[in-house]
């Protein structure tokens, strides 16, 4: 087996570094039965890193096509919101990961599905932004996940071959 070295780190964002993706799954539960809707974490998961036109689909597939799609997606948008501005959680070993690639002089990017306002906000509340050279975010890129185009995105700012990234 040939091993390369690792020249760079790209991250996910949320359920990796930060715990948003609780805070969205509670959230749907709890706002799902005022749609007569019933989020399971198998269907969450289904949904994960997903743009919304294909997440949309699988919810209309899988509640029905009479489900009020758009008036549920505000709820859990305008309910996640606030309980994310008050503080979302840093997921354990982020700083010391980050620690261990300053003193190896590793590159680092986040490569998120949210929007840029959202990662520099749920970032910054831990003071992680400047931590990472670049954010490649919703509208960075066409193709979202998990088409490699944002990955490939990341790894072109970092200017670091794809073969030479970790993604986590």
């Amino acid at each position: 087996m040939i091993r390369r070295p690792v020249e760079a780190v790209v991250f996910d964002m949320d359920g990796l570094l930060i715990d948003t993706e609780r805070v969205l799954f509670e959230t749907m539960v709890e706002v799902g039965p005022d749609f007569d809707a019933v989020i399971d974490r198998p269907l969450f998961q289904s949904l994960i890193g997903l743009p919304i036109g294909p997440s949309s689909a699988i919810l209309i597939e899988t509640l029905g096509p009479d489900f009020r799609l758009d008036d549920f997606l505000a709820a859990v948008r305008i309910k996640a919101r606030a309980i994310n501005a008050a503080g979302v959680c840093l997921k354990a070993g982020v700083v010391d990961l980050l620690d261990l690639l300053d003193a190896l002089g590793l590159p680092r990017a986040v490569c998120t599905s949210s929007a840029r306002e959202n990662a520099e906000h749920h970032l910054g509340q831990h003071g992680l932004v400047e931590r990472f050279t670049t954010i490649v975010a919703r509208g960075d890129y066409i193709e979202g996940k998990p088409h490699p185009e944002p990955f490939l995105t990341a790894a072109a700012r970092l200017g670091v071959e794809p073969a030479a990234c970790l993604a986590l």
